[in-house]
């Protein structure tokens, strides 16, 4: 009620406004729109023709923009419901290659691409799929068209590096590299560079990667190590024909890069051909230390056997003692106790027996590793001190794998010949005599 009022009240005053304006100039006034053609009218009305023109006008005008608005505003919703729809088909082919549904994948990124022939990222998703679907020949194809038509693009080079790979063709993947990391020389991309050039065989120019990294990153741990290993690489190339320039090389590459194991081990293969014992056992002691591994130290005290040097070899099965942490003393003990058999020093060796008895007890996962090894070497021990039967039964034990190390140790210390054997001592060979015990 009060709307319809307002309403007429608003009526009643436009209305006694236009009266009073047209009352106010009643005098007629003459207008010429165009040349003979004089249009003579009362003041008022024509005051109240042109401002309806000029209401008329305006409102056009208001009308063109927002006619125009209104479509800008349906285009930006429509261009809104395209890229949610593209976002959705996005994830949801992403999920399905996640989840090895290769083939709907696919064709969930051909539909994307369909809808947008620009759409790079579902052109190079193709290509994946068709890489996991070993379709290579399909991947190659797609890949010539987006080199075509973005060649220095960073995800088409680093497609092509991964097709190429996948075909075998090598030179062609580090191409692609070489062509990245002029536009893209990333971290990522000289590792994958390098190492693919060292499959190729092109050793220096993956040392000339791993230089370019350096400069531009750094080297880590890893890169490091790779560098290290080319290098070793080169240098065995360089002097594979001439094994004197071969241990030199090598010399100087393990004072260049001291902690490399790899190279260390060539150097004392190398020495075992062209170097003096001194030297030899040098080298495998450095070895020892830098591995830490039984196997390496134990090399060190048989080699010494194989040279009679009696007094070195059993001065590098104590300084593996010394030099082992907790894990390691119960095998640097037994390698002591068969060094001093095989030195028919059988009293000594029986120490060393009872000493890896005593860690062994002391730490079950030290008797699981070394029992067999230990019952061996204690049946070896038997044997020397005439106990036949004794050292059967550990040796039985081994072969049946349950050797019974600790079944036997408590009669290390009772005396061999007290119980009935004839065990001549006689029939072995002399103890060694040492300058220093």
């Amino acid at each position: 009620m009060i709307s319809k009022f307002w309403k007429l009240f608003t009526l009643v005053i436009v209305a006694g406004l236009t009266t009073y304006l047209v009352i106010l100039n009643s005098n007629s006034t003459t207008i010429t729109l165009k040349p003979g053609s004089p249009i003579t009218a009362n003041t008022g009305v024509i005051i109240l023709l042109i401002f309806l023109a000029g209401i008329l006008v305006a409102s056009l005008f208001a009308f063109w923009f927002g006619f125009r608005g209104y479509l800008r505003e349906r285009k930006l919703i429509a261009k809104d419901r395209a890229r949610r729809a593209l976002i959705d088909g996005m994830l949801k082919a992403r999920g399905l290659f996640a989840s090895g549904d290769f083939t709907r994948a696919k064709e969930e990124w051909q539909y994307l691409a369909k809808r947008d022939e620009s759409n790079l990222v579902a052109k190079i998703e193709i290509a994946n799929c068709e890489i996991e679907l070993s379709n290579l020949e399909s991947a190659s194809r797609i890949l010539e068209d987006l080199r075509a038509l973005h060649p220095h693009n960073e995800e088409v080079l680093l497609l092509g590096y991964k097709i190429y790979s996948t075909l075998g063709n090598k030179t062609a993947a580090l191409d692609n590299l070489k062509l990245l990391l002029v536009s893209h020389p990333t971290k990522q991309n000289y590792k994958l560079a390098y190492k693919l050039a060292e499959e190729l065989g092109n050793l220096n120019g993956a040392i000339e990667f791993i230089n370019r990294l350096q400069e531009r990153f750094g080297l880590g741990l890893p890169e490091t190590s790779d560098k290290e290993q080319i290098l070793l690489k080169i240098t065995l190339l360089e002097n594979k024909n001439n094994k004197q320039k071969l241990k030199e090389a090598l010399k100087n590459f393990c004072k260049r890069h001291p902690e490399s194991i790899e190279a260390t081990r060539l150097l004392a293969q190398t020495e075992k051909e062209t170097g003096s014992p001194e030297e030899i056992g040098l080298t495998l002691l450095k070895l020892a230390k830098l591995t830490n591994k039984a196997s390496d130290w134990e090399n060190i005290s048989s080699f010494w056997l194989e040279q009679e040097n009696p007094e070195k070899a059993i001065t590098s099965a104590k300084l593996w003692i010394n030099e082992s942490g907790p894990n390691n003393k119960a095998t640097a003990h037994l390698n002591l106790a068969r060094v001093y058999l095989d030195l028919n020093m059988s009293d000594l060796a029986k120490e060393q027996i009872q000493k890896v008895a005593e860690l062994c007890l002391n730490n079950q996962e030290i008797c699981k590793e070394l029992c067999s090894k230990a019952a061996l070497i204690e049946a070896i021990y038997l044997l020397r001190n005439g106990d036949r039967v004794k050292a059967i039964e550990s040796i039985n034990s081994v072969i049946r794998g349950k050797p019974s190390f600790f079944g036997n140790i408590s009669y290390l210390g009772n005396n061999t010949e007290e119980n009935g054997s004839n065990y001549n001592k006689s029939d072995m060979p002399p103890s060694p005599t040492l300058s220093t015990p």
